[in-house]
C-alpha cells in the first residue's frame, strides 16, 4: 500500500553506492542536528563536517538545505504512517481492551516525541507558516486518529463518557496536543518520564471513561 502523504521533495535515485551512502550520511547528519536544536542555524560547510563528506558533494546530491529539509520532514511522516498502521492493526489487538491500548498509544507517541522531538519541533515550526505542509499534518493527524478510533469503537461497551463518538474523535487529538505543548516548552510540570506516561493514560481513559 502506498503512502498517503504527498512527495515533498524529489531526488533521481544516485546510481553509485559511495553517492548513496553519502546521502544517507546527510540524512543522518539532518537528524543530529534536527534532535540537538542546531539544524536552523547549521550551514552548508557544518553539514558537510557533520556528515563526514564535502560542500561539494553535498550540492551535487541536495542542491540547497531546503531539500534536505523536506526529505527529512517525509522520512518522519513515513515512518510515523508505517509505525500507525502496524501498531495499530486490529489483529494485534485482539481480546485486549481499551486500557492496554491507552497504554501503548501513551508509550509508543511518548517514545516519538522525545527521540524524534527536533524533527517534530522543525515540522510544528514549518506547518505554522507553510499552509500545504500543515495539510500534511493533518492527514497524519487524520490518520491517527482513525485507525485509533477504530479500535476504540469496536470497544464502544467500555466508554462511558456521555457522547462516545464525540471521545473518540477527540481522544487522539487531546493527547497528542499535550505531548506538541511538552515538546516547544521541553517540560510538562516537570513530570519524570514515568510519570508523564501514567498521567497521559489517566488523560486517555478518564476522558473515555473508561474502568482501569
Amino acid at each position: 500500500m502506498g503512502s498517503i502523504f504527498t512527495s515533498l521533495a524529489s531526488l533521481p535515485e544516485p546510481t553509485q553506492a559511495r553517492s548513496r551512502e553519502a546521502l544517507d550520511r546527510f540524512l543522518a547528519a539532518g537528524e543530529r542536528l534536527l534532535a540537538e536544536n542546531r539544524f536552523e542555524e547549521a550551514g552548508i560547510a557544518e553539514l558537510a563536517n557533520e556528515a563526514q563528506s564535502s560542500v561539494g558533494t553535498f550540492y551535487r546530491l541536495l542542491s540547497e538545505k531546503e531539500t534536505l529539509t523536506l526529505l527529512l520532514m517525509q522520512r518522519f511522516f513515513t515512518e510515523i504512517e508505517d509505525m500507525v498502521e502496524t501498531t495499530f492493526h486490529p489483529d494485534r489487538w485482539q481480546g485486549q481492551g481499551i486500557a492496554a491500548i491507552a497504554e501503548t498509544f501513551v508509550e509508543v507517541f511518548v517514545d516519538i516525541y522525545e527521540g524524534r522531538g527536533g524533527a517534530l519541533r522543525a515540522l510544528i515550526l514549518r506547518a505554522s507558516r507553510d499552509a500545504s505542509f500543515r495539510d500534511q499534518v493533518h492527514q497524519l493527524n487524520q490518520l491517527i486518529g482513525k485507525r485509533l478510533g477504530s479500535l476504540l469503537r469496536q470497544r464502544k461497551d467500555e466508554i462511558t463518557h456521555p457522547r462516545p463518538e464525540q471521545a473518540i474523535k477527540a481522544v487522539a487529538h487531546m493527547v497528542l496536543g499535550i505531548l506538541n505543548q511538552h515538546t516547544i516548552t521541553g517540560s510538562l510540570g516537570g513530570l519524570s518520564r514515568k510519570n508523564l506516561n501514567a498521567e497521559l493514560v489517566r488523560v486517555f481513559n478518564q476522558y473515555l471513561g473508561v474502568s482501569t
